[in-house]
């Protein structure tokens, strides 16, 4: 699991991964190994997922999401008792930890949205949380 291996596998200088971000790893992780349950049964071959892209993305989702829709995904994403602002606030100072952790490591994160904004108009806060704590651009899609 590639969020786990990232976590767990760098030496992080002190400090920078704190007590949230390691909990909300963890949680992606069990959120990554079901999905993987999930599909293991009907699988033929190799796969390969990371659980840490996967609910980063869904998590923005959820922030976006309102009602039965988000509750329905914080369940789905084993959130717990995380919610929005701290769990987009965790999620940040998680990115934040594994972008440098190492200068022998690389890792880029490259979050955007892409929407039909004709029909799906976006409340300006979501975009704000967005670009704050993901660094995701909202684009325009085309077709």
């Amino acid at each position: 699991m590639l969020c786990a291996l990232a976590v767990q596998g760098c030496s992080l200088p002190a400090g920078a991964l704190v007590a949230q971000s390691r909990t909300l790893a963890a949680t992606d992780n069990a959120f990554g190994l079901a999905l993987l349950n999930i599909r293991m049964p009907s699988a033929g071959g190799n796969i390969a997922i990371s659980p840490l892209s996967l609910a980063l993305a869904l998590q923005i989702v959820h922030g976006g999401a309102a009602g039965t829709a988000q509750q329905a995904m914080a369940d789905a994403l084993q959130l717990g008792a995380l919610r929005n602002p701290r769990l987009n606030e965790d999620n940040a100072a998680l990115q934040a930890a594994l972008l440098n952790p190492d200068p022998q490591v690389q890792l880029t994160v490259a979050n955007s949205l892409w929407m039909h904004l004709a029909e799906n108009p976006v409340l300006p806060a979501f975009i704000q949380a967005d670009q704050t704590y993901y660094g995701a651009a909202i684009q325009a899609a085309t077709a």
